[in-house]
């Protein structure tokens, strides 16, 4: 297959790093980046859960919220989860800083995107750890191989929050009303794989479909 025709086929992935659901649906994205290794590439867009101005307090009242949906999804797919931040006071969920980070790996290198947006979602949902802090995301994308200190330098810059917020923009010109979005492309053509969390042996089949 040339070259032409794979960057003529890509899985569009909208997620976010700090979604329960994109945290389930994690093996399926990358069985799908697997199965299609050489035929198409997973471009990750961000969507923007809550980020920046929407973001909220971590407290009683949000924990309350989203804990059912954490126990919904570990029970549907079987990904692990720490209920360990639920016990923690003053965090903001924020999932703006991690997007960032997420950004600024794949403007370094495309194919680590999906690995560091994996990486940053394992050490918030299975690890309990609170990735809103820059200075905990920064060892998260040097365990990738990403310069950790410059990472640093420009998490507050304005070039990396315009292209962060880019994505947001362009997850809502896709029309990614929910996460995970996945959104098929063959050259003009785009069409949409799933919107939700759904198996991989139900999606390999239509992408196959698709990209036929």
């Amino acid at each position: 297959m040339s070259q032409q025709a794979i960057a003529a086929r890509e899985i569009i992935y909208v997620g976010d790093p700090m979604c329960s659901w994109c945290w389930g649906f994690a093996p399926v994205i990358q069985t799908l980046q697997q199965h299609f290794a050489g035929t198409a590439d997973v471009r990750l867009i961000l969507g923007g859960l809550r980020p920046g101005s929407r973001s909220e307090p971590f407290d009683q009242s949000l924990k309350s919220t989203i804990r059912p949906h954490w126990e919904r999804v570990a029970a549907l797919t079987g990904q692990p989860f720490n209920y360990e931040l639920f016990e923690r006071e003053g965090m903001v969920f924020d999932t703006e800083p991690p997007s960032r980070a997420v950004v600024f790996a794949r403007q370094d290198d495309p194919a680590l995107a999906l690995p560091v947006f994996c990486a940053i979602e394992a050490a918030f949902f299975r690890d309990a750890i609170d990735v809103t802090q820059p200075d905990v995301l920064a060892p998260l994308l040097a365990g990738q191989g990403l310069d950790a200190d410059r990472f640093l330098a420009e998490f507050d810059g304005p070039a990396l929050g315009r292209r962060t917020r880019a994505d947001f923009t362009m997850a809502g010109r896709l029309g990614a009303e929910g996460f995970p979005t996945v959104i098929l492309r063959k050259r003009a053509q785009l069409a949409p794989l799933t919107v939700g969390y759904s198996s991989a042996d139900l999606l390999l089949p239509a992408a196959e479909k698709f990209f036929e």
